[in-house]
């Protein structure tokens, strides 16, 4: 009589050496928080800011970590808030921005103001009033044609 093998240590053995590769995979920084803390190091330095921290960059943490220490550096030495995109677009009636909302992108601005200046207009209350779309660049406004 014979035996069949039973073959179930490897796959568990297979199973094991693919949850290690998944975990330490998943610790790994990502390219993005490579190159976004490098961007910040470089404009650190230009400001005259330490970029140590004394910390080990080995994890996606520790990159968290490092990325946010260096942006509230940078806030606290007074290179405003930190950000890629420094403009957006409101929706202005009577000089006052409505719902207070800030849009970021311009063709999503313009189908926001379209349809906003509609729905007034068409609205049984309306007055008159000035409704236009402009862009702040920091501290600046523009009004644009639209």
């Amino acid at each position: 009589m014979s035996r069949y093998l039973n073959h179930s240590r490897h796959m568990d053995y297979t199973k094991d050496m693919a949850e290690h590769i998944y975990i330490t995979e998943k610790i790994k920084p990502t390219n993005k928080q490579k190159k976004f803390l490098y961007a910040l190091r470089k404009k650190c330095e230009e400001h005259g800011i330490s970029v140590e921290t004394g910390r080990e960059l080995k994890t996606r943490n520790n990159y968290k970590y490092e990325i946010d220490e260096l942006i509230k550096r940078l806030q606290e030495k007074g290179c405003g808030r930190y950000s890629m995109q420094k403009h957006y677009w409101q929706i202005l009636i009577n000089g006052e921005p409505w719902q207070n909302q800030k849009i970021w992108n311009y063709s999503s601005a313009i189908a926001v103001y379209k349809k906003v200046k509609s729905g007034l207009e068409k609205h049984i209350d309306y007055k008159g009033e000035i409704i236009e779309l402009a862009r702040f660049d920091g501290r600046y406004a523009i009004v644009e044609d639209v």
